[in-house]
This record gives C-alpha cells, sequence and structure tokens, in this order.
C-alpha cells in the first residue's frame, strides 16, 4: 500500500514515532580474546556506540571456575579497549542452563552490560523469569518467539525488560505493533 500510494509505511501507521533509531554492532571477529577486543575498538573507532557479542561457548549444567574466569577475561578486555561509556550487550543464543545463566550474569556484571539476551531458550519463559528475578542485567529475548501470545507469557511472567520481535517471524509489521501494545 505504501509503494502504491508512494508514501513511507510509517505515515499508513500513524506517522513517525522518532528521527532517529539506535543501531549496534553485532559479532566482533577474531580468534582470540585479544582479537575480538582489537575488533570492538575498531568498529567503536568506526562510529558504533553499542556493541553485541558472545562471550563464552555452552555452558550447561553449572557453569565452573574456567568457564567464568575466561568471560570476565573477555569482557575486561573489551571494556579496557572501548572504555565505559560504549554499550555492551551479551547475547547467549539460549546456550546456557538457569543456574549457569545466573552465575554468567552475576560474573559480568561489574562491566556494565547493557542487557542479556536470551539466556536461556525463550520457548521457557518460566525459567527466564527465574533467571531475570536473579540477575541485575536486563534480559532481552522475542526473536524466536512467533505470536503475541508467546510475548504475553514473557511480560506476565516478567521473563524480559526488552523485547525484540523479529518482523520476518511474528507475523509482520502489524503484529508486531500488536505485541508492543
Amino acid at each position: 500500500l505504501g509503494k502504491a500510494l508512494g508514501v513511507p509505511v510509517h505515515e499508513l501507521l500513524g506517522g513517525r514515532v522518532r528521527d532517529r533509531v539506535r543501531l549496534y554492532a553485532n559479532g566482533p571477529r577474531g580468534n582470540s580474546p585479544e582479537e575480538i577486543a582489537d575488533s570492538c575498538l575498531r568498529l567503536v573507532e568506526q562510529g558504533w556506540t553499542a556493541l553485541k557479542l558472545v562471550p563464552f561457548d555452552r555452558v550447561q549444567g553449572v557453569a565452573s571456575q574456567e568457564d567464568l574466569r575466561s568471560a570476565r577475561h573477555q569482557l575486561s578486555l573489551i571494556r579496557d579497549k572501548v572504555g565505559p561509556d560504549v554499550e555492551i550487550l551479551i547475547d547467549c543464543h539460549g546456550r546456557l542452563s538457569p543456574t549457569s545463566a545466573v552465575q554468567m550474569a552475576q560474573a559480568l556484571e561489574e562491566f556494565g552490560i547493557y542487557f542479556f539476551e536470551e539466556p536461556v531458550l525463550p520457548e521457557d519463559p518460566a525459567s527466564m523469569a527465574m533467571v531475570a528475578e536473579s540477575i541485575s542485567i536486563p534480559i532481552a529475548t522475542g526473536e524466536r518467539l512467533f505470536t503475541k501470545w508467546g510475548f504475553r507469557d514473557v511480560l506476565e511472567l516478567g521473563a524480559a525488560s526488552v523485547l525484540q520481535p523479529d518482523l520476518a517471524h511474528c507475523g509482520g509489521i502489524w503484529e508486531a505493533r500488536k505485541i508492543a501494545a
């Protein structure tokens, strides 16, 4: 309809809400913690003010001291390179158990993490709510939730503070508006 009428979609949806949208760089690259930290610095030098990354591998059950130490080391290198004003977002890809998610978040909170995305599987909002209750870092989820009902469960349980519906998965712009409402 927007193309047929020659107007931007935001006009069809009631008008512009903001003039700017903040973006983040996703997935600094490297084969070592030092290379990843250098990649983060290059992204900041290019103008990025927020970076999303995964500083650990899958941790099932209980995180070992080595898992926690390794993640802290990675975040320490990154924070030293980019400074205190760059937002760091952690994407867990649902690869942690509820116990290891709490352990990892508590180990990393000193680095001023902006959000902790999908620490546990998003299809388990009860476990995500338990993690959210136990940590100080806001939880983000939504790209793997496909209906407004899945988002409702997350909201009712207090499982996340940041909702990220994927327009290609949740039913498009109109359904995303319903989720936002």
